[in-house]
């Protein structure tokens, strides 16, 4: 009990130095994640950690950094965390994380679909050029993989872009990570 608490203050501290590092994007952009990015790309990156924070590609036009992450909270929850940033002001910003369970045949199936939007107008005195949303879902099947697809989207200038993300699977645990 003791070491798994003294896991988490450390992992909380880790996480926040890399919250500082600066990411190349607009003023007033929120900074949580690592920085990946690209325009129109799509990431299968079979190598990740168990720690399942996905890394990697070109910047896009207007897309900075998309970033989806996963934990294993213990006891059938599953921490998600999704980012979009972007390098310019934009009217709109969309992501969505998409919850998948490997089956018995080994195939992954889709389990939930988690939508969240900014828009410009709902933040008249702030530059809209980032949107984080951290979350965890309850009652999954201990014993089970899961993983977590990104989908981002920002729109900026009349102009659109789009980027996709994907972690590998982690096993759901009874006591977590």
């Amino acid at each position: 009990m003791k070491s798994s608490f003294v896991k988490k203050i450390i992992c909380t501290a880790v996480i926040a130095t890399l919250f500082a590092i600066p990411v190349n994007a607009a003023e007033g952009v929120m900074r949580n994640g690592t920085v990946i990015g690209g325009e129109n790309n799509i990431f299968t990156i079979e190598e990740a950690d168990s720690s399942d924070t996905v890394y990697g590609g070109e910047r896009g036009t207007i897309i900075s950094t998309g970033t989806v992450a996963i934990r294993n909270e213990g006891g059938g929850k599953v921490g998600i965390t999704i980012e979009t940033l972007a390098h310019v002001q934009c009217s709109k910003i969309t992501h969505e994380a998409v919850l998948e369970r490997k089956n018995d045949s080994g195939s992954w199936e889709e389990v939930a679909r988690y939508k969240f939007t900014a828009l410009q107008e709902d933040y008249p005195n702030e530059k809209l050029t980032g949107l984080t949303n951290a979350f965890t879902v309850k009652n999954q099947t201990i014993g089970k993989y899961y993983r977590v697809r990104g989908i981002h989207a920002v729109v900026a200038n009349g102009n659109s872009e789009t980027y996709s993300t994907k972690t590998n699977g982690i096993l759901i645990t009874q006591y977590g990570d």
